[in-house]
């Protein structure tokens, strides 16, 4: 089933640095930005191959996952906090906060 990866996060005086693709378990192939959501959800499927990566790198939203009878609802509200979606499992983005912008890989 999908889960939390948390990736490291190294810090500086000039801030924090988060690198991304190391910590994925695939190959990324396609990034997209999803913001100035008006709908009360997103998603509301499954990819019978894709893996997905989800972070919110602006704001926060709930995903729920399913997969067979097993439900589970993801928190997504830092950037170094992504969610790893494996292929069949559904999901569904909601309760999105102002100014969300989450980053899918």
């Amino acid at each position: 089933m999908s889960r939390i990866i948390l990736i490291k996060k190294y810090h500086d005086k000039r801030g924090i640095l988060s690198v991304i693709e190391k910590e994925l378990p695939f190959k990324v192939k396609r990034v997209f930005v999803l913001s100035a959501l008006k709908k009360k959800k997103r998603g509301g499927h499954a990819h019978k191959k894709t893996k997905l990566a989800l972070l919110a790198v602006n704001g926060s939203c709930d995903v729920v996952i399913k997969k067979s009878k097993k439900k589970k609802i993801f928190k997504l509200n830092q950037p170094n906090k992504i969610l790893y979606i494996k292929p069949n499992d559904w999901h569904e983005l909601i309760n999105f906060k102002k100014n969300v912008a989450i980053i899918v890989l």
